[in-house]
């Protein structure tokens, strides 16, 4: 006894709901990896970005205390007899800014602009970095403190002086920001000596 089976027209089978549920779990799958692969990337590179501007900024304070000593040096080399301290205007005095005396290290913070060094009472009052964000402006992108109508950044740059001898000093900059609920920090360092 032989049971013949009825044969579809065209000759071709479909797919069965099973092999379709497969294959939409497949694809979503590879569509949802690809996503959070991509999201990754883009979380990566904001904190990478976030991590470089950190660092130049740091930079540039080291490069404006550098300025200041190179610029007393020059001073004392035109004018021999009435020298001033290497850190004149910076660390020689306890009323400076960036004092690092006997009496306790202040903390300070610079204007890269007006190149105006004020002190911190605390590290919670260093006022956090403004960015000029207007594209019409001739310093846009520029970040500094003088100018109270550019919005403030996220960042804060400190600046802290330590006595190491009297003609050498390290210099630390410490950056903060705020990414999300996490809070950021990258230091630079650097030790300055009296060219004289």
């Amino acid at each position: 006894m032989s049971i013949k089976r009825k044969k579809n027209v065209s000759g071709k089978r479909g797919f069965t709901l099973l092999e379709t549920l497969v294959a939409i779990s497949i694809l979503v799958f590879a569509i949802t990896a690809t996503f959070t692969a991509a999201q990754s990337s883009l979380s990566v590179s904001i904190d990478s970005r976030d991590r470089i501007t950190a660092y130049y900024l740091a930079q540039e304070a080291v490069e404006l205390v550098r300025n200041v000593r190179d610029e007393n040096s020059l001073y004392n080399y035109q004018n021999p007899s009435t020298p001033r301290h290497w850190l004149f205007g910076l660390s020689e005095a306890q009323s400076d800014p960036c004092y690092s005396g006997s009496l306790g290290a202040k903390k300070c913070f610079v204007d890269a602009l007006t190149k105006v060094f004020d002190d911190c009472d605390t590290p919670t009052t260093c006022p956090k970095l403004r960015q000029d964000t207007n594209t019409a402006s001739v310093t846009y992108g520029l970040y500094g403190h003088s100018n109270s109508s550019w919005p403030e950044s996220m960042y804060k740059r400190e600046i802290a002086f330590t006595e190491i001898s009297s003609t050498e000093i390290l210099l630390t900059v410490t950056m903060t920001w705020n990414k999300g609920p996490l809070t950021r920090t990258f230091q630079a360092k650097e030790t300055l000596r009296n060219w004289q």
